[in-house]
């Protein structure tokens, strides 16, 4: 059993870790990685710029820190549910609704993923297509999964996951630039009319 005095240590140690990568993840979105240096992560933080190359060694890695932390709980929640029996559109219907909410929830940490998708990370390093993929790639697998099942039309699957993706982000995009609050459960809800029913009215 450890002492009671390192116990304490140790979660006063966890903490000041996590002050800091929550005030730079505020930093990093607001300003972007190279207009965002270690002494304004500091001031933010309310710590000494020695403790930040303590924990992270750099700017880089605590970059990188950021979205390892929270990546592997999305990948872990979205396996769980991926995992789940059932049909294609019961899948892509869950997906959907997870992809949303954790959009919305983590929005400094979307703002980043904005700003490096369009080009605005200045060189940070961070492989961001290779975050990218991990979302594509299941929610590709989900759609030829209906389509061999025969739920879905067999589209083009590229089109169909950049498409549907595309639709998300284009309301987050909308959250960030107008600071507009939006129903995630409309958002869920609409995505989905439209990409399972179409806007044409039937005729039969």
């Amino acid at each position: 059993m450890k002492p009671p005095i390192e116990k304490q240590a140790r979660k006063r140690s966890r903490q000041t870790e996590q002050k800091i990568l929550r005030a730079a993840e505020r930093l990093f979105a607001r300003h972007g990685f190279s207009r965002t240096s270690v002494q304004d992560i500091a001031r933010e933080a309310g710590v000494n710029s020695a403790l930040i190359f303590y924990y992270f060694q750099s700017k880089q890695n605590l970059y990188s820190s950021i979205f390892e932390e929270k990546h592997r709980i999305f990948v872990e929640r979205w396996n769980r549910i991926l995992a789940v029996k059932g049909s294609a559109r019961g899948k892509l219907e869950r997906s959907c609704e997870f992809l949303v909410r954790h959009m919305f929830a983590h929005l400094n940490l979307s703002k980043i993923v904005m700003r490096e998708i369009i080009g605005l990370g200045e060189k940070s390093g961070l492989p961001i297509r290779h975050y990218a993929e991990e979302i594509q790639r299941p929610l590709e697998e989900i759609f030829r999964e209906g389509v061999a099942q025969g739920e879905f039309r067999p589209v083009d699957p590229l089109v169909f996951t950049t498409a549907f993706s595309g639709a998300m982000r284009a309301f987050l995009t909308r959250r960030l630039v107008t600071g507009e609050s939006i129903d995630e459960t409309l958002i869920v809800r609409g995505v989905l009319d439209i990409f399972l029913s179409g806007i044409l009215v039937r005729s039969d």
